[in-house]
């Protein structure tokens, strides 16, 4: 016999010989580990020959962490065949309450589920004593064992850093970088080949010269064409910021001085630091206080509304000074700015906003074009009335099976005890009934858009008491209010001096108790949306014609 089985501890004195036994076999993968898979499953055979025990299954997870139960398969058949009584073993073999769970949660559950099934559980090199401080012994092991999971994970990431102060960084370098094989040696004293990032002589000067270009006040745009570093003009912002450009690699919270020659000299990376500075502070992009755009209102009418039609993103307003006259203001498209992967051209603010405002009036004025609003909305929410009726039905059915299933599982829980396969089931299914329980409540409050729409009436009033109130209107707030409340989006697009635009209106549900009988301007629906509201699309063009020039 192997003196392997020296330091065993031996099956206790329920399972006598010809007893029938499972045993569960783990192992973390690796060369640093306790025993593998294969040297625990020697060592079962062995205990089993000398004490005469029957060995029926063997459940082996190899090169898989104990920290949680997920992803071990085998761990999980174990637990579902030992629901059938007559395929129940009297005992389990472990080699150590660790190779079983590392998490002392999960170790106690499953611990106890096995032990009530009537279940010997007898770990091979933990020492238990008999007697009513048994399960205190195992909680302190299982505690031990976390904590050494802990040191463990904390050992690796004190590892890595290591090897970093040496020189080497894993993953892939900064743009004009190049990795250098270096041999580095670990916390145990093992050389092995890793990699340092150097500076690449290659791409050295296109490093220098945008920075050089930057600290010189140029653009982004600029740098871009010139050095062709990156696709997207938002990876400038980052490469500007990296200070291994300085010889500083900063690396999991840690700074490390002096790591390569610096590319940049201080001079120019102290410029540059200050450009994005104040170029953050005009953009107020980092700001917390009431400067920040989301706080502050725009004097653009349509900020908020306007899109562009060839991608999809929201236009903004532009202000670009000129010395001898009068700002020129504009909207234009947020991608053509960020990363100019549109080529919509700017759109002057007087133009856009007179064309919008037009539109609203040519609108109310044409009998026409309110009864098409009418029915369009009409026919949306007839459409609409009918697919949540659909809806609605198919849901109630899917509920009423959930809730039958549901029934079916814990009738069986009652019947033959609650084994983790019927304990999964009834939390899927309890899961799936919340599910489709939301589903048919948003299915209720999705019901106002098959409520009909305001009368034809209706729709030319409101229409009229906007355009009234538009051109009433004592200051620019009030009017991109009033837009506001009668514009859903306005979709903007421009072909050379033309300008073609989709104007999104809503069209409210029709209320419930008449409207008040008054021509106060106050009653055009306000900034909310209009819950309900059917949206009717208008499209309408102009040519663009120079505003003059003020001084």
């Amino acid at each position: 016999m192997s003196s392997a089985l020296d330091p065993i501890i031996p099956p206790p004195p329920a399972l006598t010989p010809g007893s029938t036994v499972w045993a569960y076999l783990r192992d973390s993968g690796g060369s640093g580990q306790d025993r593998s898979v294969e040297q625990q499953r020697q060592i079962v055979h062995e205990v089993c020959a000398r004490y005469g025990l029957i060995l029926e299954h063997l459940f082996e997870d190899a090169a898989i962490s104990g920290k949680s139960t997920s992803g071990r398969s085998q761990f999980d058949q174990m637990l579902s065949l030992s629901t059938q009584a007559d395929k129940r073993p009297q005992g389990l073999l472990i080699w150590n309450f660790a190779r079983f769970a590392r998490n002392t949660d999960d170790s106690q559950i499953y611990k106890g589920i096995l032990r009530k099934r009537g279940i010997i559980i007898h770990s091979l090199t933990n020492q238990i004593p008999e007697g009513p401080f048994a399960a205190v012994i195992e909680t302190l092991i299982h505690v031990a064992d976390e904590q050494k999971r802990a040191e463990a994970a904390a050992g690796a990431w004190r590892g890595l850093h290591s090897v970093v102060a040496q020189g080497a960084v894993p993953g892939t370098p900064p743009r004009g970088f190049m990795r250098e094989p270096m041999t580095v040696v670990s916390e145990r004293g093992v050389s092995r080949i890793a990699h340092r990032w150097a500076p690449d002589p290659e791409m050295t000067p296109r490093i220098r010269k945008a920075f050089a270009m930057r600290a010189e006040g140029r653009s982004l745009k600029e740098i871009k064409a010139e050095t062709r570093l990156y696709k997207d003009l938002n990876s400038y912002t980052t490469f500007f910021a990296n200070r291994l450009y300085i010889g500083i690699l900063d690396y999991g919270g840690k700074e490390f001085v002096n790591y390569c020659e610096p590319v940049i000299d201080m001079e120019t990376w102290h410029t540059v630091q200050e450009i994005a500075r104040q170029s953050a502070a005009r953009q107020h992009v980092k700001s917390d206080g009431p400067n920040h755009p989301r706080r502050k209102n725009s004097s653009f009418l349509l900020t908020g509304l306007a899109f562009c039609a060839r991608c999809g993103a929201p236009l903004y307003g532009h202000t670009s000074g000129r010395p001898l006259y009068a700002p020129a203001r504009a909207y234009r498209c947020t991608q053509a700015k960020r990363n100019q992967s549109c080529d919509l051209p700017r759109i002057p603010d007087h133009a856009l906003e007179k064309l919008v405002i037009d539109g609203l009036k040519e609108i109310e004025s044409n009998p026409h074009y309110i009864e098409e609003m009418h029915a369009q909305a009409l026919d949306k929410s007839q459409n609409a009335a009918g697919e949540i009726t659909a809806k609605r039905r198919q849901i109630n059915a899917d509920l009423k099976s959930a809730r039958a299933k549901l029934t079916n599982v814990t009738n069986a829980i009652e019947a033959g005890g609650h084994t983790p396969a019927l304990l999964a089931r009834n939390a899927e299914l309890e899961t799936d009934i919340a599910s489709i329980q939301t589903s048919l409540r948003a299915i209720a409050e999705t019901s106002a858009e098959s409520a009909p729409p305001e009368s034809v009436e209706e729709i030319r009033e409101r229409m009229r008491l906007a355009c009234l109130a538009i051109e009433h209107a004592a200051t620019p707030e009030e009017t991109q209010t009033i837009l506001r409340g009668i514009l859903a989006r306005v979709v903007v697009e421009r072909h050379e001096n033309e300008l073609f635009l989709g104007l999104d209106i809503w069209i409210p549900k029709k209320k419930a108790h008449p409207p008040p009988e008054n021509d106060e301007i106050n009653c055009v629906p306000s900034l909310s949306i209009p819950v309900g509201a059917q949206v009717y699309r208008h499209t309408i063009a102009a040519v663009i014609t120079k505003k003059p020039r003020s001084k």
